[in-house]
């Protein structure tokens, strides 16, 4: 017996799958992967990093969140060495920055103790954009929503910055931000930057947190500031050191 959709003679139309609920390697009819778009728009909802490479180091700089009443402060950094002579960070989701440190930096130990040398900075963004490409062609996962900046000295002793993207893409820069407001202090990056490489670590932090102080919260000047220095030594600086380079800031503008 005929259900009552076809014994009218009408057929139930079709329902389209939403896209969200598409699978991560299915293209779409204007071939673009939809999933994939989902996570670069998560990294657009994240904290804005910033990446300068100078001749001497590579800094890199985050706005922090305001930490909630019962939050001790800088309980959670969002930059990290991944090696003796790499440092990494991400915008987006940050659990999924932490596995691909993870995964970075066991690659990194494995080959030290397998040939006792570094990867040079560009074979471990390799690496990371490796993993991000891997989970963009696998039905059973997704994929990572995050970008990443990843900064350090190739043993020839010259600075890289790197960034990758969740398509699995990776470019190298002189100077670059991800996150929320990317677009503005990328544009204000381009503008300040004349040179190859900034003289030195105080411009180059000056430059990072000018870019921060751009499109941060007025009530929120609290940044995370890292320097990764020629020696591989990594230098996390402390608040107050941060506040001075904010205030001095603050008052050459108003001057």
């Amino acid at each position: 017996m005929e259900g009552p959709a076809r014994a009218n003679g009408n057929r139930q139309p079709l329902k389209m799958r939403p896209k969200c609920n598409q699978a991560v390697t299915l293209f779409s009819p204007e071939g673009r992967l939809p999933q994939v778009e989902y996570a670069v728009n998560s990294v657009k909802k994240g904290s804005t990093v910033v990446g300068i490479r100078c001749f001497n180091c590579v800094v890199m700089a985050l706005e922090q969140k305001v930490p909630l009443p019962m939050q001790m402060e800088r309980s959670l950094p969002r930059i990290f060495p991944v090696d003796e002579n790499v440092m990494m960070t991400y915008a987006g989701m940050a659990p999924d920055g932490r596995v691909l440190l993870a995964r970075a930096r066991s690659e990194c130990k494995k080959l030290r103790t397998l040939h006792g040398g570094s990867l040079s900075v560009k074979q471990v963004t390799e690496y990371i954009a490796d993993l991000q490409l891997k989970h963009t062609q696998a039905p059973d996962c997704r994929p990572f929503g995050v970008s990443c900046l990843v900064g350090g000295f190739d043993p020839n002793l010259k600075p890289r910055l790197y960034q990758t993207d969740p398509y699995g893409n990776y470019y190298e820069y002189k100077a670059w931000a991800i996150g929320r407001s990317e677009e503005t202090v990328q544009a204000y990056l381009e503008t300040v930057f004349t040179t190859d490489f900034v003289p030195n670590r105080h411009r180059a932090i000056k430059l990072a947190i000018d870019a921060l102080l751009l499109v941060c919260q007025p009530e929120n000047k609290n940044f995370e500031v890292v320097l990764l220095k020629r020696n591989n030594h990594f230098v996390r600086l402390d608040a107050e050191i941060v506040a001075e380079y904010v205030n001095s800031m603050d008052e050459s503008a108003e001057g």
